[in-house]
């Protein structure tokens, strides 16, 4: 699983956050565009993850595993 909780910190992948510490979150995603600004495609999905010390950027091998990681981040993030 990508995302744990333990204790005062949240385990992104393989980093450690503390949970104080945690300023913003956001899913990214790199666009694609045509010259008529039709979406082509979207690549590397990511979460970035502001602190008060550092930025740090998640990426994940697709939108699901993505979205999932978002989710559960919440979730801890709620529970403080």
């Amino acid at each position: 699983m990508p995302v744990s909780h333990h204790g005062k910190f949240i385990r992104v992948q393989n980093t450690y956050i503390r949970i104080s510490h945690i300023i913003t979150i956001k899913p990214k995603e790199l666009v694609h565009y045509d010259q008529d600004d039709r979406i082509l495609g979207k690549d590397f999905p990511e979460i970035h993850i502001e602190t008060s010390k550092e930025s740090l950027a998640f990426l994940f091998k697709d939108f699901e595993e993505r979205d999932k990681a978002l989710v559960d981040v919440l979730e801890v993030l709620r529970g403080e």
